[in-house]
């Protein structure tokens, strides 16, 4: 238990601060870029909006959005700056390209400093996201080797340690038969880690972890893995490793020796990714070789979804609520993990889907609360005040001021109704 709590906490923690070190990093970036223009002179700033209005034409001429009355007004916008502003077709593309022409010498001067500004941006943006993947991947092969070591551990025949040699040297420096074996252990969870991604998912499968839960992840996450050894090794240009080891999913749109780059959503999301991955890989490997405290474990993963679900993290939340709501040993259990789960539905907008299964729920045999539950969820807040109004004890204050559930009838000005009469009859101190 106490192992499941570590490796969940220090692997949630880590990914939290490198997701946060990216937005604050990134965000500091373009706040240095953009204050060059605020500081400096008129020319300056019509130079930096001038790059900044450029890149939006492109890229709405890109996505078919092309209009000559937006060139004309960007042209009115900087015709005191000496800017003139044209598209220019190209036989090679099916989009025509952006170009401007600079007649003012300060202009042109002021344009040319903020070029190099941009570049300066852009090559650290480039570096900030290479390493943050380089970073990702560190964190995650770490769980994933420290739960191949939880199992040699705890099953050491696993590996048949009997085939395994240790040179007369290095045994002397051993003080005892278990260190001797945790050496062969270490050495073990480096052969099998020097495999690759899919070999650790091969050979957690194979040692009984279920992982049909998170298998539509494999292959991106499998592709991340990929694009960052290929950014290690290859400065991310693409070669035939990278192309052999990816899907046909990701192959199909890109060649040898071009060269791959990271923008921050693509990162955030492999984030996203690795973290609900890794943590439903964490949780299945711990019910095949750790069955220990299942009760407190089941406790503490129900507190961590519900600090998810606190922070609008609904895809993780989700996750973890499919998790346990498999792993429940009682009836009131399983629907509080439903209810969640429709819950991070439809936060997720996916709501309609599960409708229907919401109104076919069967609480009659529950407490009541369970039956706001449901009714909040549908936002019937008539039906909902009514049974309050009738029971107004069948609902603890707190529950509705912090399970994120309620959060569709707290706005109701009928919930101070609802305080005023369990103040009353003493449920708020």
């Amino acid at each position: 238990m106490a192992k499941l709590q570590t490796e969940f906490h220090n692997f949630i923690q880590n990914l939290k601060a490198l997701e946060l070190f990216i937005k604050v990093q990134d965000e500091l970036m373009n706040i240095n870029y953009r204050s060059r223009s605020l500081k400096n002179n008129e020319f300056t700033k019509a130079a930096t909006e001038l790059i900044s209005d450029v890149v939006q034409l492109t890229k709405d001429i890109s996505e078919g959005k092309y209009d000559i009355q937006i060139i004309n007004k960007a042209n009115e916008k900087f015709a005191d700056k000496g800017v003139n502003i044209f598209t220019k077709e190209v036989e090679y593309k099916d989009t025509p390209e952006v170009h401007f022409k600079i007649s003012n010498s300060q202009m042109e001067r002021e344009v040319g400093e903020v070029m190099k500004m941009a570049d300066l941006v852009t090559r650290q943006q480039e570096l900030l996201f290479r390493n943050s993947l380089t970073s990702l991947m560190i964190y995650f092969e770490n769980l994933i080797s420290n739960i191949i070591k939880l199992r040699l551990s705890k099953f050491p025949n696993a590996f048949n340690p009997k085939e395994k040699t240790i040179k007369y040297k290095d045994l002397m420096d051993f003080e005892s038969i278990d260190e001797a074996l945790d050496h062969l252990i270490e050495n073990e969870v480096i052969d099998i880690m020097y495999g690759g991604f899919k070999s650790w998912v091969f050979y957690l499968n194979k040692a009984g972890v279920n992982i049909k839960k998170i298998d539509l992840f494999t292959e991106v996450i499998n592709e991340a893995y990929s694009r960052r050894n290929l950014f290690v090794h290859n400065d991310g240009i693409i070669n035939n490793v990278y192309l052999n080891k990816v899907s046909k999913e990701y192959s199909q749109d890109v060649a040898k020796g071009q060269r791959l780059s990271i923008s921050e959503d693509y990162l955030i999301k492999a984030v996203n990714n690795v973290k609900i991955f890794g943590v439903i890989l964490l949780l299945e490997a711990w019910k095949v070789f750790d069955k220990n405290g299942h009760d407190d474990a089941y406790d503490y993963i129900m507190g961590k979804a519900f600090d998810s679900m606190k922070e609008h993290d609904w895809e993780f939340a989700k996750y973890i609520y499919e998790f346990l709501h498999a792993e429940a040993d009682n009836h009131a259990n399983k629907i509080i993990a439903q209810m969640n789960i429709w819950l991070c539905e439809k936060e997720l907008g996916n709501f309609k889907e599960v409708e229907e299964s919401v109104k076919k729920c069967d609480v009659s045999g529950l407490q009541t609360h369970y039956e706001l539950a449901k009714l909040s969820l549908l936002e019937n807040s008539d039906k909902f005040f009514e049974i309050l109004g009738h029971n107004p004890d069948s609902l603890d204050p707190e529950a509705l001021g912090e399970w994120p559930i309620f959060k569709y009838m707290r706005e109701d000005s009928r919930v101070n109704e609802y305080l005023q009469d369990v103040e009353s009859i003493g449920m708020i101190n």
